[in-house]
C-alpha cells in the first residue's frame, strides 16, 4: 500500500479511495472512533484560549494564493471551510489542554495541516479525529520542533554551492523554509492542490522527514534564481 501510493497517483476526482487510504496509512484505526465521539463535547466548549491566535492564522490563509486557487469559487463554501477549521482547531486545543499538553496545543501551521484533512475527509469528526492522530502519533514534536540541522545538512549534500551561497549571504532555514516546513508545503503557492495532496499520500506512506527533502527539491529547482 506504501508503494501504491508513492508509484501510482490517485488520479483526480476519486476522493473516496483518497479517504480511505489516509485512514488505511496512519495505521490508528482503533482510535478513530473514541475521537470522533469526543469530538462534539470539545466542539460545543467553543473558543479555546488560543482562539485570537488561530482566527488570525486562518484569516491569512483566506488569502494565501493554494486556498484562493482551490476554494475562491463559492463564497458561501469558503466560510463553511474556514468555520470547520476554526472549530477544529479550538476542539484540538481543548483536547491538548485536557491533556495538560499546553505547549503542544496549537502553534502556526497546524491550520495548514488541519485543511489538507478536511479537504479530504468530509465529514467534520472524522477530519479532527484523523488530524489529531496525525500531530500527536506521526509528528508528536511538531509542536515543540526546531531547525536542528537537517534541512542544513540535505542542502549540502544534495547542493552545496546552492548551500554555501545562502551561508554566506546569512541566509539560514528559519529565515527561507520555516513556513513550508511548517505547513507541510500547503503554504507553497506554486504547488496546485491535487499535487499538494499527492505530497501528503507520499508523506503518510513514507514519514513526514519527506517534508524535508520537498523543501530542499524546490530549492534545487529555484537555484538559477538565488544564485
Amino acid at each position: 500500500l506504501r508503494r501504491l501510493a508513492l508509484v501510482h497517483p490517485i488520479p483526480a476526482g476519486h476522493d473516496e479511495l483518497r479517504r480511505r487510504l489516509w485512514r488505511s496509512l496512519l495505521a490508528c484505526e482503533g482510535h478513530f472512533a473514541p475521537l470522533q465521539r469526543l469530538y462534539p463535547g470539545l466542539e460545543a466548549r467553543g473558543p479555546s484560549s488560543l482562539h485570537q491566535q488561530i482566527r488570525h492564522d486562518l484569516s491569512v490563509l483566506t488569502q494565501s494564493d493554494r486556498f484562493l486557487s482551490s476554494h475562491a469559487s463559492d463564497a458561501q463554501a469558503q466560510a463553511c471551510l474556514v468555520d470547520t477549521l476554526e472549530r477544529m482547531l479550538n476542539a484540538f486545543v481543548h483536547q491538548m489542554q485536557d491533556e495538560q499538553d499546553v505547549a503542544g496545543s496549537y502553534v502556526q501551521g497546524l491550520h495548514w495541516i488541519a485543511l489538507a484533512f478536511v479537504e479530504v475527509l468530509p465529514d467534520e469528526a472524522e477530519a479532527f479525529a484523523a488530524f489529531s492522530l496525525f500531530i500527536t502519533r506521526c509528528a508528536p514534536v511538531y509542536a515543540r520542533a526546531t531547525m536542528d540541522g537537517l534541512m542544513d545538512e540535505c542542502l549540502r549534500i544534495l547542493d552545496r554551492p546552492l548551500y554555501e551561497h545562502l551561508l554566506d549571504h546569512g541566509i539560514f532555514p528559519e529565515r527561507y523554509a520555516y513556513n513550508a516546513l511548517l505547513s507541510f508545503t500547503g503554504c507553497r503557492k506554486v504547488i496546485s492542490q491535487q499535487d499538494h495532496l499527492r505530497l501528503w499520500d507520499v508523506f503518510l506512506a513514507h514519514g513526514i522527514h519527506i517534508n524535508v527533502l520537498c523543501v530542499v527539491a524546490q530549492l534545487i529547482h529555484a537555484r538559477d534564481v538565488l544564485l
